[in-house]
């Protein structure tokens, strides 16, 4: 028997539905399963083949009503029978284990450009602290003197003796 299911609604994708059915399918014991995501008419589909025995076939159509995706919004889902081929579903698995590896792959590359900006930026930092402590330890070498020299001028106007010998 096969069983095309028509998923629709405001989110089925990117919550894991395809990954969520597939497991349902191995449960079932279902031997062909293909599921797609579609968009028509501003709504999300994923469109699911499954083949198998009908008992299986019937059981798999009663379960997706009930254990539904975490994450979807679902506004219907509708059963039919159609004349294409399904993928077996160990192909099928094998397909998602490769989309997912090549999804994962990605991410690392990605986190990778982002490790090398925050590289950058640390090494910018260190390099704006380094201009700066410069900076900061001249102009603090210079007010200590101005002070030093105001406190010589302020004692010597009131007539102090100010002794620079501090060897004594």
């Amino acid at each position: 028997m096969k069983l095309k299911i028509m998923i629709t609604g405001h989110k089925v994708h990117d919550v894991g539905y395809r990954y969520h059915l597939l497991g349902l399918a191995r449960s079932s014991k279902l031997k062909g399963f293909d599921a797609e995501n579609q968009i028509a008419d501003v709504k999300q589909h994923v469109e699911v083949l499954v083949e198998g025995g009908d008992a299986a076939i019937r059981k798999f159509g009663d379960i997706i009503q009930i254990f539904r995706t975490p994450g979807a919004d679902i506004s219907d889902i509708s059963l039919s029978s159609y004349k294409k081929w399904a993928m077996k579903l160990a192909e099928y698995s094998g397909w998602c284990t490769n989309i997912q590896l090549n999804m994962g792959i990605q991410a690392i590359l990605d986190s990778n450009k982002i490790i090398e900006r925050v590289d950058s930026c640390q090494e910018d930092t260190i390099k704006a602290v380094q201009e700066n402590w410069a900076f900061f330890a001249f102009y603090s070498t210079m007010l200590i003197l101005m002070a030093f020299i105001a406190f010589a001028i302020i004692f010597t106007a009131i007539g102090t003796d100010f002794d620079l010998d501090f060897a004594r």
